[in-house]
């Protein structure tokens, strides 16, 4: 037992707050809930020291990070006290709790979580027409790069050079395996807008992979984003391409983790986290400035930072949707009537 020096007074543990004020709230997480509804009630998913994820009844999800860290796109950002976690709060995984217009009551914890007066956040980037296809393939191939350079991660970015290869050497993990011939499959099946064929690929990559989102589930929600907000910025037929994601995310979700099924959903209406929006804005911005390339990659590292490798797996899907969508046959197909 650790002895406190003559006279020294050991620091005071401070209380454990019954209130936490959130510092913003994504625009879904509202939408959960109506004006006119009563709570929903919910469980707590997964646990850790500065995210809770939880799964409302019905499969929807609400993430609430600290106040420091990135909005997801169904994020709360909370004012944690300083040295607090949500362990240390008394969260844990199956406890039940209930959500409401104002915000979130945990009864075992017990804690509220208080939205009420917390300003919302957009996670649809705001994107206007006018990028040119060659502009945008010009971006793709150095964020293509950038992702092949995090292969070492492990996942599926590493499997984006196999398919910009006519001949490459057959991929050594069984995930790579695996996930090759459904990529070939996505890729070719939304260039020819086919729905069908595309939500055929989508089954097979979700779920593929180990952990809380499998590989599988990042890469199509980086696809379902890209596919979608990249017709939008070209100047495409918007509503087939919401088509098509939408047939990706319902093919998916029951393949999918729960989490990567709700993260797919947010994907197919455009809704994305901070930094993947930042990196979508950049890669599907109008203009060029002499910057382009760093910020380009600036914003690709701080998605590569999420997870081990979610962050790479969710790039190889937005280069994945990029190119396919600048094929020849995409690019009449998208063309609007």
């Amino acid at each position: 037992m650790r002895e406190h020096a003559a006279g020294a007074t050991p620091s005071p543990v401070p209380s454990r707050p019954a209130t936490l004020l959130a510092r913003r709230v994504s625009r879904p997480v509202l939408a959960l809930v109506g004006p006119a509804e009563g709570a929903r009630p919910g469980t707590l998913h997964s646990v850790f020291a500065q995210a809770v994820n939880i799964q409302l009844t019905g499969g929807a999800f609400v993430s609430l990070t600290a106040a420091e860290l990135p909005l997801a796109a169904n994020g709360v950002a909370v004012a944690l006290p300083a040295a607090w976690t949500w362990p240390a709060l008394g969260l844990r995984a199956g406890q039940p709790c209930l959500l409401d217009r104002e915000g979130l009551w945990l009864p075992l914890g017990p804690l509220r979580v208080d939205w009420g007066a917390a300003p919302d956040w957009e996670p649809r980037p705001a994107l206007r027409p006018g990028v040119t296809p060659a502009r945008l393939a010009a971006r793709l191939a150095r964020l293509q790069g950038i992702a092949l350079r995090a292969a070492d991660r492990g996942g599926l970015a590493p499997l984006l050079g196999h398919l910009a290869m006519d001949i490459a050497p057959a991929p050594d993990s069984p995930l790579a395996r695996a996930a090759l011939p459904a990529l070939h499959a996505l890729s070719a099946a939304a260039s020819a807008a086919d729905v069908a064929g595309a939500a055929v690929a989508a089954a097979r990559l979700a779920g593929l992979g180990p952990g809380l989102t499998p590989a599988g589930d990042d890469l199509l929600a980086g696809f379902a984003a890209t596919w979608l907000l990249a017709a939008r910025a070209l100047g495409r037929d918007v509503w087939r391409a919401r088509r098509l994601v939408a047939a990706v995310a319902g093919a998916a979700g029951p393949r999918a983790s729960a989490l990567g099924a709700a993260w797919l959903a947010h994907a197919a209406r455009g809704e994305v986290s901070e930094p993947q929006g930042a990196l979508l804005t950049v890669l599907l911005a109008r203009g060029e400035t002499p910057r382009d390339a760093y910020g380009l990659e600036a914003a690709a590292r701080v998605v590569l930072a999420q997870g081990a490798t979610s962050g790479a797996d969710w790039l190889a899907g937005a280069v994945l949707a990029g190119q396919a969508t600048l094929e020849p046959l995409a690019e009449g197909m998208h063309r609007p009537p």
